[in-house]
């Protein structure tokens, strides 16, 4: 009998649940269900509790202030009871709201943990396996959990840094102070002029990782991680995450990146022949459109600055690219455009 009470108190997931998502602003947006009822979440890597929004909360009954007990709680079918959740609105998430996606909550690592995790960026799909389950083989690396976190020692150079990783970034990170310490070469953002990124070769583990895209900054969640006594040098979002199939085993303290190539997910290059897009690209400044061609046609003009391919925030060339060549030949984007003081909204097939 205490057998049977105990099982139902964890989680009613036998086989592996197969949950498909959707990005909005490259974050991760998974249905699943509360307390019953349907539910939309934010997968969060680098979320050390699990959020719930006070309007949230108030319709799945859960009764407390700032914090409360979820009866039930996850992704897909994969079910777990009886959480502890914060409630609250989830101030590092309102870029995700201004996007339109009316989001439940974060499902992070008291959630995540109780499953083998895998986040598979070429599939679109979210993995949750028993938390015994075989990892797949290959190489690997080995994970630092603390505090509910995942950190990973990360090479550049003859240097190291400590790095998060966050599913919940849009990009990866590196702090400026990091980034002099390592004398990483920056460049800066056209139309931000005090923003600035970099294109590095990383190494984890066994992965090799060339040509990742990091913003050099300092966000303000770094703060309270020093509060909490907790180093780190950077996340790794989703510049870095969208290459790979990536597995976390919290129990065995290890990660694995598979290349989407090798996957099944969308290869480095277009599968099929693509015309020509017709236009120069520095960064996300688009510097010229050819006459006639598809740019031109879409209603590109020299001058505009990319600003989200399909509500997914862009920076730099390499972003851009990754999401135009992923998509299948003669998909239609929604590409919004600053030009001037004015955002244009346009719509380029290829």
């Amino acid at each position: 009998m205490w057998m049977v009470i105990l099982l139902a108190l964890l989680t009613v997931i036998a086989q592996s649940e197969s949950v498909p998502f959707e990005l909005a602003q490259n974050i991760i947006i998974a249905k699943g269900s509360l307390n019953g009822r349907e539910a939309t979440w934010i997968v969060d890597t680098g979320a050390s509790g699990c959020v719930v929004t006070p309007k949230a909360a108030r319709a799945a009954g859960i009764d407390g202030d700032r914090t409360g007990v979820a009866r039930s709680m996850g992704a897909g079918q994969a079910t777990v009871r009886d959480l502890t959740v914060a409630i609250l609105e989830p101030k590092v998430a309102d870029f995700i709201r201004k996007a339109g996606v009316d989001y439940t909550g974060i499902l992070g690592t008291p959630y995540l943990e109780q499953f083998l995790v895998t986040l598979d960026y070429g599939a679109k799909r979210l993995v949750l396996a028993p938390p015994d389950a075989r990892a797949p083989d290959g190489p690997g690396a080995d994970i630092q959990l603390q505090k509910g976190l995942i950190f990973l020692d990360v090479r550049y150079g003859d240097g190291t840094l400590r790095m998060l990783l966050d599913s919940g970034a849009q990009a990866a990170v590196v702090l400026p102070s990091a980034a002099e310490r390592l004398r990483i070469p920056l460049k800066t953002v056209p139309g931000h002029p005090d923003a600035s990124v970099a294109d590095i070769d990383l190494a984890i583990g066994d992965t090799k990782a060339p040509g990742v895209i990091v913003a050099v900054q300092e966000p303000p969640q770094i703060r309270d991680m020093e509060r909490a006594g907790l180093k780190c040098d950077g996340f790794l979002g989703y510049t870095f995450l969208g290459r790979y199939r990536t597995t976390i085993d919290y129990r065995r303290k290890r990660v694995r990146f598979e290349p989407l190539s090798k996957t099944g997910g969308p290869p480095e290059e277009p599968a099929a022949e693509r015309p020509a897009l017709g236009w120069s690209l520095s960064d996300a400044k688009v510097d010229a459109v050819d006459a006639g061609g598809l740019a031109e046609k879409a209603g590109f003009r020299a001058g505009d600055i990319i600003v989200s391919i399909d509500k997914q925030s862009v920076t730099v060339i390499e972003e851009i690219r990754a999401i135009l060549t992923a998509a299948k030949p003669g998909s239609t984007f929604t590409i919004v455009v600053r030009r001037g003081s004015e955002q244009v909204t346009l719509s380029l097939k290829w």
